[in-house]
């Protein structure tokens, strides 16, 4: 169906063309239409001028096969780009632009720049191509309206910028065929007129000449002497971009033969130089500092690089040191290493490439061939490396002095691992600040990897230098509990606080609600500081809600009374958070509700306190006691209602706590009514509360939420007063 709507599109467009409006006119070009989509096309190539076909040839195969789409510009140099022979580009003789339109006709689509508008462009922040086009626009307004852009009316910058669209910014429309069944057509080989035959695209021929035209261009642009190096060569240079980017990918890698273009331009100094200065312009802007010679590379550098593996045989053939300094990725083993190129890696191993070759630079990432290979997951290579001598104990340099089973281990690839296990690897080899193979990867949660580093006879309660996370630590944090209970049963300590929040693998699990880890580990744990670390683990349960670590905790004989600081209790941290199953389950476990009230005994010296050892008194408990400066124990009470938490104060309310016990001559209600909790004063004033307590800084209930601005508070007060017939105090 699209077919014909393209079909009946084409045929109107033929009769618009018609010179005389006669009936009879029409009639005769009615009969002259062709019969279908495929007589159209042809009709449209057979229309090319004899002279202007190879023109016409070279474009379409660019629209038909180019990786990226093209502007009037790209397209324009591309045409008169030649790879014939020695290849030539006729800079001296470009004709014009809408030659291109002439010649190609109803073939192409041509379509104005998107990234251009009328408005001030952020040309800064976009693609070359876009800036370049947002630039020539921002000149021709300042040079033909006289001033800045965003000084013009918009009726004016409209009517400058279809000037500029006619004349400078036509090279910057893009271009494209016309419809999708032109190119259908291009490579269906139905085309037979005698004059159009060449029009029968081949898709193999047509990437190698695009290979051959990009590789020309850019010998040439090295050659020229209109090469600045700078940014302005993307405007001068319209296709350099695409070329330096792109010829690779247009290469077959699989080709008996070398491409001849290529032979030439890699083992041209000049044009390797240049064409590597384009591949690292940082959006348009050149880095013009001097290298050393090895940043741009050999021959067989890129050959090896790029997997052009006829070139690289070729090159071999030559009189080349294949463990020579070759590229930034020092020697050419290992950029084929690196890029996965297995094939291209055997051709070298029996040329006589050296796996260990490392050497030290400066601008060079130097890790061994093996390291690379390890590094990106190639198993293929890792096992030809280590059958032709890689030794896998060779640290880098350059990062960390990694080496290959902690890269390996780090990307999660479980064959390496064993095959790098199988050749001798050092399995507790510590690199600087990474740690050992085990400890990353148990943050990454590679289970089978752990187990095979656990089986060589890993160590497990090694840290790196940055977080201070042993392997336990490191997969609790990230929440690999599969890694954390292999460690845990491997005997890995749980008590080794980390340097990031200074957690223990206890309290980690106890935060993070693993239950199960959490049994597992009480049931394994000893020393001397273990009810120190219980202790804090009680306490991370609770802040975070978690009863069933807080269940597990208690069965295990962690104390309801142990404190991290002399202020601070688990049962305070319950009613603090509003944990109400958990307040529960610890008055059932004996915590006691009144301790820290005037009334009772001061929890300095309360017999059932128990401050447990390493705690102190200035501290604080995930910085709960911070949110209001206790000078002594506040009974739960008064953390409950200070809070705002109803529910627990109802269950201290019947575990018997003290409705009007005070803290510094503050009561509970006190507490409630400065903070706004309607629903708390209720509760309490149910209970009995004394709504005229008045003792402390807050001054009575009603004056407290009057000094806060809780006035619904102060209104509730004074009619549950009046409705009482209590006298109010103020």
């Amino acid at each position: 169906m699209t077919r014909r709507f393209r079909w009946a599109y084409c045929q109107l467009e033929s009769l618009k063309q018609l010179r005389s409006t006669r009936e009879k006119s029409v009639e005769d070009a009615l009969r002259c239409l062709p019969a279908d989509l495929d007589a159209t096309y042809e009709r449209m190539l057979a229309r090319i001028d004899s002279y202007s076909l190879e023109e016409a040839l070279t474009m379409l195969r660019w629209l038909t096969f180019g990786t990226t789409s093209l502007t009037l510009g790209e397209l324009q140099e591309a045409r008169l780009t030649c790879p014939a022979e020695d290849g030539t580009v006729a800079w001296d003789d470009p004709g014009s632009i809408q030659d291109i339109m002439e010649i190609l006709g109803d073939l192409i689509l041509v379509e104005e720049p998107s990234y251009v508008t009328i408005q001030q462009p952020n040309w800064r922040s976009q693609a070359p191509r876009a800036r370049i086009a947002c630039e020539s626009f921002q000149a021709y307004v300042t040079e033909h309206g006289g001033k800045a852009m965003t000084s013009l009316e918009e009726a004016d910058r409209k009517i400058l910028y279809v000037s500029w669209l006619s004349l400078n910014g036509k090279q910057f429309c893009n271009v494209r065929l016309a419809h999708f069944s032109v190119k259908e057509y291009l490579l269906s080989g139905r085309i037979t007129h005698q004059l159009c035959d060449g029009f029968n695209l081949q898709r193999s021929t047509a990437r190698e000449f695009l290979a051959q035209s990009c590789l020309v261009y850019l010998v040439h642009y090295s050659a020229c002497n209109k090469r600045r190096a700078t940014a302005t060569d993307f405007a001068t240079f319209p296709l350099l971009r695409h070329a330096a980017f792109h010829w690779s990918a247009y290469v077959v890698h699989d080709t008996a033969r070398p491409l001849r273009h290529e032979l030439r331009f890699l083992q041209d100094h000049e044009a390797r130089v240049a064409w590597v200065r384009v591949l690292t312009s940082n959006q348009g802007v050149w880095d013009q500092t001097r290298k050393p010679e090895y940043v741009y590379g050999t021959a067989l550098y890129f050959a090896c690089s790029l997997e052009h593996r006829a070139c690289v045989e070729w090159l071999l053939k030559e009189t080349v040191d294949v463990n020579a300094l070759a590229g930034p990725f020092n020697t050419a083993l290992q950029v084929a290493s690196l890029n996965g190129h297995q094939t291209i890696v055997d051709m070298l191993l029996k040329q006589g490439a050296d796996p260990n070759v490392l050497r030290e630079l400066s601008l060079a990432y130097t890790v061994t061939a093996l390291c690379a290979a390890a590094t990106h997951g190639q198993y293929g290579i890792v096992k030809l490396l280590l059958a032709n001598g890689a030794d896998p104990n060779i640290s880098s340099d350059v990062p960390f002095r990694m080496r290959p089973l902690y890269a390996a281990s780090e990307g999660g690839h479980t064959e390496i691992v064993a095959s790098l296990l199988e050749a001798g690897a050092e399995v507790s080899h510590y690199g600087d600040h990474r740690g050992t193979a085990i400890r990353i990867a148990a943050e990454k949660g590679f289970d089978p990897i752990v187990k095979l580093l656990l089986r060589a006879g890993s160590g497990v309660d090694d840290v790196d230098d940055i977080t201070s996370l042993t392997s336990l630590n490191a997969a609790l944090h990230a929440g690999h509990r599969n890694v954390a209970k292999r460690l845990i049963k491997s005997q890995a300590l749980v008590t080794i606080p980390d340097g990031v929040r200074g957690l223990t693998a206890l309290e980690r699990a106890a935060e993070k609600g693993y239950n199960d880890l959490l049994e597992l580990m009480l049931e394994i744990g000893v020393g001397a500081d273990w009810p120190v670390v219980k202790s804090y683990a009680l306490l991370a349960a609770i802040r975070y809600g978690h009863l069933s670590c807080v269940r597990v905790l208690v069965q295990h004989g962690t104390s309801v009374h142990a404190s991290r600081i002399r202020t601070f209790f688990p049962l305070d941290a319950a009613c603090l958070y509003g944990r109400v199953e958990i307040a529960d389950l610890l008055i059932k476990s004996g915590a006691r509700v009144n301790v820290g009230a005037d009334q009772e005994t001061d929890v300095r010296d309360d017999p059932e306190h128990q401050q447990v050892p390493g705690s102190n008194d200035s501290g604080s408990d995930l910085d709960a006691s911070r949110t209001k400066p206790w000078s002594i124990r506040a009974p739960p009470l008064h953390r409950a209602a200070w809070r705002g938490h109803t529910n627990v104060v109802s269950l201290l309310l019947r575990a018997g706590a003290i409705v009007d016990a005070r803290r510094a001559g503050t009561t509970a209600l006190q507490e409630a009514a400065a903070r706004g909790h309607t629903d708390t004063v209720k509760r309490l004033l149910e209970a009995g509360a004394d709504v005229n307590a008045g003792a402390g800084g807050l001054g009575t209930p009603v004056l407290a939420a009057l000094k806060s601005g809780h006035f619904e508070v102060a209104k509730f007060l004074i009619a549950f007063a009046s409705a009482e017939g209590t006298p109010l105090s103020v």
